[in-house]
């Protein structure tokens, strides 16, 4: 095959990286070795949340009593839970399939690829394809130690593997305090799973900012044996069906815990093996690709271009079909023989970072982040809003945690903000769009808000920050309780 593009992996970026290059050229072939559909509809986003989904209606029911309402008999069916959860997550695999096979076939071939040239790829052992271009999207897998897996055999368990279990296990060891080790440790513990967490820090979900992280650990750890500051030793199996983790303790101790199963998150690695870069003419060092550029998503001067989390760089869904995109019109625009095709517009930069992090309470970070602030002169106050007198969270009976917001004192825009609460989800999406727009805070304090809503909290951290840009004092911002009446929350 001879063709302007030729896009390896058909995962969210590859998908984006299609019908971007549909747009410019007919000369494209996707090609996919593992079968299609993303790692978000099969082993990420969609299957994680309906079991937080299933863990949420279950603690629901148990803290229904706070109610008035006395909820009796609420028992966990593992095994309906994780098919209600396969069945869903097929659903929205069948969906991403559906659509992938509905491209032209001359466009999609099955196989595995690796470069035997500059811009030339063989695939399995009955295709070459010489591309213009080539855009790499082939994703990230799970890091498991080697001896880990060796140790645990089947009791090991990633995020590839978890929601195949045909029932939840009584017990469950969930290694690393990111994102997916967060939510995980949390949903089975709802779900009636005894559960051991360990971290190497003491910051669950990845919160940055100091004063959130004590608040975390009590909100998050209930009914979980939490231990923070941690060093896994080793793992092994115990008569052939349960799991042993030792592990060191800052400070010197020792200890162990025996269970059924063990959940390891502790990060993804970009897939790139097998795939002779070399022959390419391209260097690997401690697994990225030297010479990525993270704007242009090029690779130095070379035809090869990255897209989604086989970068490293932004591991998250909406950055990946933006990485995507951007691969595919730049790619498909680069110089090339005679009749090459005219240039495509190279997109503006990164869109402000916004991360999410599914718990209860949420943990949502947008922009800059407090401890990159702090680094750098730049002067800014710190605008804060305590959810546990905030009207709307107290009726929800969700009136945990704290919302805080970063905002530059000469030009009196937000740069970033950082939370555990509730609604965080919606709050943070509320800030990132604020933050892109280069808002500043007077506009947004000048914008409505409904009373009662959770986003009230908003609005006081913003009021508290002008109030110390105007040089008031800094104590705690009245509560919104103290003043229903005055739209002009915090101020």
């Amino acid at each position: 095959m001879d063709v302007d593009l030729a896009i390896v992996g058909a995962g969210s970026a590859g998908m984006a990286a299609y019908k971007a290059a549909a747009r410019h050229t007919n000369r494209i072939v996707v090609i996919e070795a593992s079968g299609y559909g993303t790692v978000c509809a099969r082993a990420g986003c969609m299957p994680s949340k309906l079991l937080i989904e299933a863990a949420h209606r279950a603690h629901a029911v148990r803290q229904a009593h706070r109610f008035g309402i006395q909820a009796v008999g609420a028992r966990v069916d593992g095994a309906a839970v994780m098919a209600r959860l396969r069945e869903l997550r097929d659903h929205f695999v069948d969906s991403v399939i559906r659509e992938v096979e509905a491209w032209p076939a001359a466009h999609r071939l099955v196989g595995r690829a690796r470069f035997i040239g500059p811009c030339l790829l063989q695939v399995d052992d009955h295709m070459q394809v010489k591309a213009r271009s080539v855009v790499l999207a082939t994703g990230s897998r799970p890091v498991v130690p080697p001896e880990w897996r060796d140790g645990l055999g089947e009791l090991l368990l990633t995020t590839d593997t978890v929601f195949e279990l045909p029932t939840l296990p009584r017990s469950i060891a969930i290694i690393g305090g990111g994102a997916i080790g967060t939510e995980m440790a949390q949903a089975m513990s709802r779900l009636g799973v005894r559960v051991v967490w360990l971290m190497r820090e003491d910051a669950p979900g990845g919160l940055k900012d100091p004063a959130l992280r004590p608040l975390a650990i009590p909100l998050l750890s209930e009914g979980i044996t939490l231990i923070t500051r941690t060093q896994v030793r080793g793992m092994s199996q115990v008569d052939g069906s349960q799991a042993r983790v030792e592990f060191d303790v800052t400070g010197g101790e020792r200890g162990s815990t025996v269970v059924e199963k063990v959940l390891v998150c502790i990060g993804r690695e970009p897939v790139l093996d097998g795939l002779d870069l070399d022959k390419a003419g391209l260097v690997l060092k401690d697994n990225k690709l030297q010479g990525h550029e993270d704007r242009s998503t090029r690779v130095g001067e070379s035809c090869v271009f990255l897209a989604g989390d086989v970068s490293g760089a932004h591991p998250v869904l909406h950055e990946a079909v933006r990485d995507g995109l951007r691969a595919a019109t730049q790619a498909v625009a680069q110089p090339g023989p005679p009749n090459h095709l005219p240039e495509a517009p190279l997109e503006g930069g990164r869109r402000t970072p916004l991360r999410i992090v599914f718990s209860d309470p949420q943990i949502a970070a947008v922009g800059r982040s407090h401890d990159e602030l702090s680094r750098q002169p730049q002067p800014f106050v710190t605008g804060v809003a305590d959810f546990t007198d905030q009207g709307r969270s107290r009726i929800r009976d969700m009136n945990r945690g704290a919302l805080r917001v970063y905002v530059c004192r000469q030009r009196r825009v937000l740069l970033g903000a950082e939370m555990i609460g509730p609604c965080a989800e919606h709050l943070a999406h509320l800030l990132a769009w604020s933050i892109h727009q280069g808002q500043t805070i007077d506009a947004l304090l000048d914008c409505p808000i409904y009373h009662p809503v959770v986003e009230e909290a908003v609005r006081t951290a913003l009021g508290h920050a002008r109030g110390q840009i105007a040089g008031q004092a800094t104590a705690r911002p009245t509560s919104p309780l103290s003043a229903c009446t005055d739209m002009g929350i915090g101020l």
